[in-house]
């Protein structure tokens, strides 16, 4: 009786051992999130007060009237990163579930704009034209 049950621990034992050196944690694997930022090229009142201020997209052109946001800051859970000469961030490890991506232009401080993703397991979640934001 002795033998079968040392038998199992080390059986347990060796298992637990691999799972660990692998990483296999039996749960769902982590999930990206990317897209570039885009901010309001100077064009007056007018047009400033018709066109959305910040733009989160998954496109790398910058719309008519936009530069990228160089610098920005962009935060998803206790995540983070600036966004690099193109506007463009990538943020990898997320663990599945629904966040908000926020976006600090000048480094203030203060979001300038939050928009809700959801990070989904094994994929990565593209900024998909998100225009809601301050100036």
């Amino acid at each position: 009786m002795v033998r079968p049950v040392l038998s199992s621990v080390v059986t347990v034992l060796v298992v637990c051992f691999f799972v660990t050196l692998l990483g296999c944690h039996g749960g769902e694997p982590a999930g990206s999130a990317a897209g570039y930022v885009y901010v309001l090229e100077e064009l007056g009142g007018a047009a400033v007060s018709v066109l959305p201020p910040i733009i989160i997209s998954e496109s790398s052109t910058p719309p008519e009237g936009y530069v990228p946001a160089v610098g920005a800051v962009v935060t998803i859970g206790q995540s983070y990163i600036d966004t690099n000469d193109l506007g463009f961030y990538v943020l990898s490890g997320l663990p599945p579930g629904t966040y908000d991506l926020e976006v600090d232009i000048d480094d203030d401080g203060v979001v300038d704009i939050a928009v809700e993703i959801t990070i989904v397991a094994g994929e990565t979640t593209w900024g998909d034209d998100h225009d809601e934001g301050g100036a």
